[in-house]
């Protein structure tokens, strides 16, 4: 019954003072509620927004160096190892190409501490020829590494309650559940159950349930890891918004002896869409 039929069905001075002052604490509740809600979302990144890769964007001046040298292949220690070798003033009139010649060997051997024996055993049998994607032009083996890494662009979507991460490779399109969807007795898939919370500036994306598939492991080949794999995502835009990097950890009791780190950086386009993804691109693969 709201206030006026109060009054107009006759009800005292006192019932209408007790019913309008309940309307006026519901009325300050809600705006209560919406503040708080306003105020949560402005407190999170603002990450939604088309990003650029290299493969479509080389010659924007944005882009670093070691942005353009690692491409998303280094590891996490060779990316830092690189912007060492980078601001290390004896290395001003080294050729960029003699530096990354430096990071690949420390990548090879970082790659060689990453392993378990049977591991390393199967990375040495790998060959690229048999790699199934190529074959039979499908994304059912291509692994959540390369997912996250393919040189093609991708979109983010913010909500109240998940994150999209739409891939314009294969057209992949990855749900980050906000509000803790427990990944338990999910059916596993190529890109596994992703949840993912907020912390500071940062997205933090957590996967498991990610099904065996092929993994990269740079200088060494390729593996079948486990189901047991997790990996671990963080996102963080810069603070002139220009730029989203990406730092990543993967692991994997049976394979790996420790994480598996990368990391990636991608530019913003206020105006890029994702293209629909053709097999021909699969050829372009790294």
């Amino acid at each position: 019954m709201t206030g006026g039929e109060m009054i107009h069905r006759g009800i005292g001075p006192s019932a209408r003072i007790r019913a309008a002052v309940a309307l006026a604490a519901l009325a300050l509740t809600q705006t209560a509620c919406s503040a708080a809600q306003s105020k949560a979302q402005d407190a999170r990144p603002q990450l939604s927004g088309f990003y650029l890769t290299h493969a479509v964007a080389l010659d924007d001046p944005r882009w670093r160096i070691e942005d353009l040298a690692c491409r998303g292949s280094c590891s996490l220690a060779g990316f830092h190892y690189l912007q060492d070798l980078l601001k290390d003033p004896k290395n001003n009139k080294t050729p960029v190409k003699e530096l990354l010649q430096q990071v690949d060997e420390f990548t090879k051997k970082e790659s060689a501490t990453l392993l378990t024996p049977s591991a390393r055993e199967a990375a040495a049998k790998y060959d690229p020829a048999d790699d199934p994607v190529i074959e039979e032009c499908k994304p059912d083996h291509d692994g959540w590494r390369h997912q996250l890494l393919a040189p093609l662009p991708m979109k983010i979507e913010q909500y109240d309650d998940k994150v999209l991460l739409r891939y314009e490779y294969w057209n992949a399109v990855r749900t980050v559940y906000l509000k803790g969807s427990d990944p338990t007795g999910v059916a596993p898939t190529r890109l596994g159950h992703s949840t993912g919370r907020y912390e500071g500036k940062t997205l933090v994306v957590e996967t498991a349930g990610i099904s065996p598939n092929l993994l990269l492991v740079p200088g060494l080949g390729s593996i079948r890891h486990s189901d047991q794999a997790r990996a671990v995502e963080r996102y963080t835009r810069s603070a002139d918004g220009n730029r989203l990097d990406l730092e990543w950890s993967f692991t994997d009791p049976v394979n790996l002896v420790k994480p598996m780190q990368g990391q990636k950086s991608f530019l913003f386009s206020a105006d890029g869409e994702l293209d629909e993804f053709t097999c021909d691109a699969v050829s372009g693969r790294y």
